[in-house]
């Protein structure tokens, strides 16, 4: 067994494989959790890895003060006397763990911080001294990077058309940039001519450039949802930058002239804007992969990010180099994106899929394609389910297998570490759940966290994994910080974590276009807390206020005041059963549940609304054969969790 015991929450792992790094860098012998925390196996072999541990290094952050699973393991760690704490932020360990000082990480992991952990761990481990350097992606110097810079250009992809000139360009500027784990925003490139075209242009080579950027593990890059919310808005770039939680941000320009593009690019530290590289490029359209390429490569390097062949290998797996067709996929993405946030028009829809399935048909690599394609496939199913008049059967099932088509095109065509999530989004609408929970733990904990699409919560609360859920959508927050407040607020409140879930509620209402959402969740946070006056309050401008109004009433067993919110004779059925549910009419429930399970698609229905009424079970499970069935297979029977107490829904 290894000497040191690594104890964390899943949402600081970018910071914490770094220290793991180091100290294996050292020649320590070290056991972390790689592998999915859950099931009765791996909660063994972590209590046979902390017992033989001489150390067990607790990693304090506002994160880990919530986990559970870390509260458990410091507690063993300082009963048995071998706890040695971190902070990775301002954030005090909880009480009953302050009496060791903790080792100061939350300004950086250089030499020194880095010393002074050595100096804890070596006399509890005891044999040789060891000598720890800065963890890796910190500390390097100045003249380091402005080493690396010039020779991975000149030996790499960056350079070979400044040799054969294939392009013409001005020459280019570098600044050298001290690296700090960079959170980088790419902006979208802005098309100096006026044609739509070429607008759809400039903004496809944007995305192309976070495609190529986004496997690197050194950098934090802002998702394409997040980073174009300031599309034509004339907001300052500094205050982008403190909007988006960015350190560096990229833009750009696209002219066209002629036969030629005129490309320039540059990268900027947010803290004062200076330049920290820039470029310009004259090409024709045709040659753009080679400038896509140079300006995701040289913003890396310019960051300190060491890109070795591996490295350079996933970038260039990443996205596609036809222009013609990023051109196609960033119409679609704009249409596609634009409606889930403003609300799901089936037209919109159709009309991406139309360019996504040229797309893929002319670049059979671009999975991202075939997967968003297959969700118009999955509103039809969802919308059929509950209809008020029942639809064909054979219609449903023709629109189950054709979600399921493009989903295994998808799978065919993506690289390994999509696989989770494209096989987990696949199972959802399938009949054998059977390893979902597998699925959904490596969804949760080892997949990247954007994109978050799809359905990263499936069956999650059923099977223990509210910790996980609400770690997996605090990394969200950092890739797609505007785009996740709405579902990282809707984990923290299924948790009854009401406080933190109004603080993000809050960011959410803040942004235009998830304002009537976000004061949806807060409004069921503030009932949460008891604050029903303030929730009532802000109900006439919630998204889904009626449903705000009943939980208020149900809080308050107020029955009066439910049977004024009883839905009409056309309402559809999963309306219908929030509201028996609600209000505590049980037999209502289990009947309409048992008609829902009974359409084709029920069971994906059921799972996926399961949780939005904030009231845990909803019927008795025996009402719906076929979704249990489906339960028994995961092995995901847990309660769904219920919140807050409802005087109308006593069980």
């Amino acid at each position: 067994m290894a000497d040191i015991f690594l104890s964390y929450a899943r949402a600081d792992q970018d910071e914490v494989e770094r220290i793991a790094a180091a100290l294996e860098e050292a020649g320590y012998s070290l056991w972390w959790d790689r592998e999915i925390r859950g099931g009765k196996q791996f909660s063994k072999d972590i209590e046979q890895a902390i017992d033989a541990a001489k150390a067990v290094i607790v990693v304090w952050s506002k994160h880990s003060v919530e986990s559970e699973w870390v509260r458990d393991e410091a507690a063993f760690a300082r009963d048995a006397d071998k706890m040695v704490p971190v902070q990775l932020d301002a954030t005090l360990p909880p009480l009953g763990y302050r009496q060791r000082q903790a080792i100061d990480l939350s300004h950086g992991m250089g030499e020194q911080a880095m010393a002074h952990l050595a100096r804890a761990l070596d006399p509890m481990i005891g044999g040789e001294t060891h000598h720890m350097h800065a963890a890796p992606g910190m500390g390097r110097t100045k003249k380091m990077a402005l080493m690396a810079i010039p020779l991975v250009a000149l030996a790499g992809a960056g350079g070979w058309w400044l040799l054969e000139g294939g392009l013409a360009g001005d020459a280019e500027k570098v600044v050298a940039e001290e690296p700090h784990n960079a959170h980088v925003a790419v902006l979208p490139f802005e098309a100096l001519s006026s044609g739509e075209e070429d607008r759809f242009f400039a903004e496809g080579l944007s995305e192309e450039i976070i495609n190529r950027l986004s496997p690197l593990p050194e950098l934090v890059v802002i998702s394409r949802t997040s980073s174009f919310f300031f599309k034509g808005k004339d907001v300052p770039l500094k205050d982008i930058a403190q909007r988006l939680g960015a350190t560096h941000l990229v833009e750009g320009t696209v002219r066209r002239g002629g036969d030629l593009l005129r490309v320039t690019a540059r990268l900027v530290k947010a803290s004062d804007l200076s330049e920290v590289w820039s470029k310009s490029y004259d090409v024709a359209p045709g040659d753009m992969l080679a400038v896509q390429s140079d300006i995701a490569t040289s913003a890396a390097e310019a960051l300190d990010v060491l890109l070795d062949e591996n490295k350079r290998k996933r970038m260039a797996e990443e996205g596609t180099d036809d222009p013609e067709v990023y051109t196609m996929l960033a119409k679609a993405n704009d249409l596609y994106l634009n409606t889930h946030a403003k609300g799901i028009d089936m037209n919109d829809l159709a009309a991406a899929n139309l360019l996504y399935d040229k797309a893929f048909e002319t670049d059979p690599s671009l999975w991202i394609a075939r997967w968003r394609s297959s969700d118009r496939a999955m509103h039809d199913v969802q919308n059929s389910v509950v209809a008020p008049t029942p639809v064909d059967d054979a219609k449903v099932r023709a629109m189950l297998a054709e979600y399921d088509r493009r989903m295994a095109d998808a799978i065919r065509a993506a690289p390994t570490w999509a696989l989770p999530i494209l096989r987990q989004s696949r199972m959802i609408a399938s009949d054998d759940w059977t390893g979902a929970v597998e699925l959904t733990r490596l969804r949760l904990t080892k997949a990247p966290a954007c994109p978050s699409e799809g359905w990263p919560e499936f069956l999650a609360w059923r099977s223990g994994l509210g910790d996980e859920v609400v770690d997996f959508y605090g990394r969200v927050a950092k890739c797609d910080p505007l785009e996740s407040d709405f579902f990282y607020a809707q984990v923290l409140l299924l948790n009854g974590q009401f406080e933190e879930s109004i603080k993000v509620s809050d960011r959410a209402i803040a942004n235009e276009e998830w304002r009537a959402a976000g004061t949806f969740l807060k409004a069921v946070a503030l009932i949460g807390l008891g604050r029903t006056q303030e929730a009532e309050a802000l109900a006439p401008d919630a998204l889904f206020n009626r449903t705000v109004r009943l939980l208020i009433a149900s809080y308050r067993g107020d029955r009066e005041a439910a049977r004024a919110l009883a839905p009409g004779p056309d309402a559809n059925l999963g309306d219908r059963l929030n509201y028996a549910a609600l209000t505590g009419d049980r037999e209502a429930a289990n009947r309409i549940a048992a008609q829902i399970d009974a359409r084709p698609g029920g069971p994906t229905w059921i799972e996926g609304y399961g949780t939005m009424c904030f009231c845990g079970e909803k019927f008795d499970l025996d009402a719906t054969p076929n979704y249990k069935r489906l339960l028994e297979q995961a092995g995901a029977m847990q309660p769904l969790p219920k919140p807050f107490p409802l005087k109308l829904k006593p069980w």
